[in-house]
């Protein structure tokens, strides 16, 4: 398979996965269930205490995969302008 791509596409993707690591970072959870039950708000608060965590792990991690993204569209240029040589 050939896969023929520009610099410009790639630096493309690179933008909307870190657009989409922002709009991860930005969900507003709530801080406390609203539960006359307590029981169950300690566990409806336990479970968005580790939902919070993983938005940001997941937020951090799109971050990292759109820095990835952009070496690669440097490393790309620079192979495209040595080609052009």
């Amino acid at each position: 398979m050939q896969l023929e791509v520009d610099t410009g596409e790639v630096t493309g993707v690179a933008d909307a996965v870190r657009r989409a690591g922002q709009r991860v970072a930005g969900i507003d959870l709530p801080r406390a269930p609203v539960c006359e039950d307590v029981a169950a708000a300690d566990a409806i608060g336990a479970l968005l205490a580790v939902t919070g965590e993983l938005l940001a792990s997941c937020a951090h991690a799109l971050e990292s995969v759109a820095d990835l993204v952009d070496t690669a569209a440097f490393d790309y240029a620079r192979v495209e302008a040595h080609a052009a040589r």
